[in-house]
C-alpha cells in the first residue's frame, strides 16, 4: 500500500525507495502543478529525503547548500534538474 506525504507541492510516497545516497535515501514522488482552481498537472519526481540529524554541523550544511546549488544552477541532459528544497522538523526534501 502506497502511503503519500505531502510537502508544499511536492508529494512522495515514502514506501517507494528507489535509490540511497550518502545523505539520505531517494523517493518516487510527483509535482503538482496547480494550473486553475479546478486543473492540475503532475510531473513524475525524485524526492531526496534528508535527516536534519545528519546535518549537524556548519561543514555538513555548506556541502549540502553546495549540491543544491549546482543541481539548481546545471543543466544538462544527464543531470536531474532540482525544483526547490523543502524542511520540517525531521528532513530536508530535495524534489528533483
Amino acid at each position: 500500500q502506497n502511503v503519500i506525504t505531502q510537502i508544499g507541492n511536492f508529494s512522495y510516497y515514502n514506501n517507494k525507495v528507489i535509490g540511497q545516497g550518502a545523505t539520505g535515501l531517494v523517493y518516487s514522488g510527483t509535482l503538482l502543478f496547480i494550473i486553475s482552481f479546478r486543473n492540475q498537472d503532475k510531473l513524475p519526481v525524485a524526492v531526496k529525503a534528508i535527516k536534519l540529524q545528519d546535518i549537524n554541523t556548519p561543514v555538513k550544511k555548506h556541502l549540502l547548500d553546495c549540491e543544491v546549488l549546482a543541481l539548481k544552477t546545471l543543466k544538462h541532459k544527464f543531470i536531474c534538474q532540482t525544483y526547490d528544497v523543502l524542511k520540517d522538523n525531521q528532513f530536508y526534501y530535495v524534489p528533483m
